[in-house]
């Protein structure tokens, strides 16, 4: 399925640990920011506070902003090197995604993330 970067946990990581080059080409094309939920990011300026915030913390979260009821943890999986070459997440309902439940939620994606890097 083909979702929007903008509105998407996964679309973040990518974006963010992309090369500064093609996240600023993005950025600048004018891409249509398309508003999914009342709560999608529609500016390239939000998205770019969104993009470093995930930068700095390591992953993303989508808090309803493709599809309403909705909630989308993701993080980078990254090479030996740091460079990035895929992205994990997890998506559940709002209701069985409590903030008290992110840091067991990160650590299962991170085990996975350094299983993935390993191969």
């Amino acid at each position: 399925t083909r979702m929007p970067v903008h509105a998407t946990a996964l679309g973040k990581v990518l974006l963010a640990y992309s090369p500064q080059e093609l996240r600023e080409r993005f950025l600048a094309n004018r891409v249509q920011f398309t508003r999914y939920t009342e709560h999608t990011i529609c500016s390239p300026a939000m998205l770019r506070r969104q993009l470093e915030l995930t930068a700095t913390q390591g992953y993303a979260i989508d808090n309803e902003e493709c599809k309403i009821g909705h909630r989308c943890l993701a993080i980078p999986v990254l090479d030996p090197g740091s460079n990035l070459v895929a992205a994990l997440s997890v998506s559940k309902r709002v209701t069985q995604f409590r903030d008290a439940d992110l840091d067991g939620m990160l650590k299962q994606l991170l085990l996975s993330a350094r299983s993935l890097a390993e191969c």
